[in-house]
């Protein structure tokens, strides 16, 4: 049985446990990626992020989504209807829990937050050939709007 948890504070003793988990699933970053340093999450999730979370039986993290409002000025093609975007920042599930639907139910906690905070879409990076389940789960709950070097923008309502 899993525990799906929403995390708003770095005061919040899960907080940690879902950027050491960051940490490991993106180990094959470089060290300077934006998963690997601490300030960038602290500053997201003091301005309005989110973390929503998987706790296992033993209640480890073992799934989450990071998600935060971010300014239409940082993107390049968006649709003009949209001015109040919440990101999907990071996103990460366990290797040994992956095949079992987690993203896809933290999504859905992401959409009904984006939802009830007037959010009006949702947004997400992700690159094809690093991150191919990431890019076809977005081809098919999202539109694609962006193509930017190796980065590809995603909409989804």
């Amino acid at each position: 049985m899993v525990t799906i948890v929403k995390v708003t504070s770095v005061d919040d003793p899960l907080f940690k446990p879902c950027f050491d988990l960051s940490a490991k699933v993106f180990s094959n970053a470089t060290q300077g990626h934006k998963s690997f340093i601490i300030s960038v999450w602290i500053e997201r999730l003091e301005n309005n992020g989110v973390i929503f979370a998987v706790l296992d039986e033993t209640r480890k993290v073992c799934s989450f989504v990071f998600a935060h409002p971010k300014s239409i000025k940082d993107y390049t093609a968006l649709p003009e209807k949209i001015s109040n975007p919440l990101h999907v920042f990071l996103a990460g599930t366990d290797e040994s829990m992956r095949g079992k639907g987690y993203f896809s139910i933290l999504m859905a906690k992401v959409r009904q937050h984006s939802l009830d905070n007037n959010f009006d879409a949702i947004t997400l990076n992700t690159n094809k050939d690093k991150f191919p389940f990431m890019h076809s789960w977005c081809a098919k709950n999202g539109t694609q709007v962006s193509l930017c070097e190796e980065k590809v923008t995603f909409v989804m309502k």
